[in-house]
């Protein structure tokens, strides 16, 4: 009986489905290494960037609800101004609704408001409190709302005299523009409260 000759291997074609799986293979192995080497070089300094922005971020909020003011920057001056202002239109409040006996229970509103609405406005200029801020921040609101009700209430008691709406009457009725004066000292505060980011 004869050796036999050894097989020789066999060769297998490699088909067009075959080989583009090859070839997709090899792109996404590029790619891997690719996305490796950029976060090697630079995912360290971006991960340490997003995490000093937001240490910055909670540091600053921090400084600006807990640390009292840095000298006089235009808030804190809109909000004493505010508050100075609040003080003199409650005198010239309070005389007119007592010339007027307070006949409607509406003209005590403004009279209790305005000096307890000044006293935190003047704590908050002394004392960069975040509690006073909101305190005053709630007060404003209030004091805006009020100011347009007592603008409702002058201007129908004007039109309830003799000959309604004319401008005699504007000259001796109730005067029209001073609850708007309220609401308008009102919101300068505000936005003093807001621009300077307590908020």
């Amino acid at each position: 009986m004869g050796v036999l000759p050894p097989e020789k291997p066999k060769e297998y074609a490699i088909g067009p489905q075959a080989a583009g799986t090859a070839s997709r293979r090899g792109v996404a192995k590029e790619r891997h290494e690719l996305l490796c080497f950029f976060w090697r070089q630079g995912g360290p300094a971006i991960l340490s960037l997003v995490v000093l922005g937001k240490t910055e971020r909670d540091n600053s909020k921090n400084r600006v609800m807990d640390v009292d003011w840095n000298g006089w920057p235009f808030e804190r001056v809109a909000i004493l101004f505010a508050s100075l202002g609040f003080l003199l239109v409650f005198v010239q409040v309070t005389l007119f609704h007592y010339r007027q006996n307070f006949r409607h229970w509406a003209q005590w509103v403004p009279v209790i408001a305005l000096p307890v609405l000044a006293v935190t406005g003047l704590l908050l200029t002394a004392f960069n409190s975040s509690t006073v801020r909101t305190v005053f921040a709630l007060l404003c609101w209030a004091d805006v709302l009020g100011g347009l009700y007592g603008f409702y209430l002058h201007l129908r008691g004007v039109g309830q005299r003799v000959d309604g709406y004319r401008l005699q009457n504007f000259l001796v009725g109730p005067p029209v523009i001073l609850p708007l004066t309220i609401s308008a000292l009102s919101s300068l505060a505000l936005l003093a409260v807001y621009w300077s980011g307590g908020l």
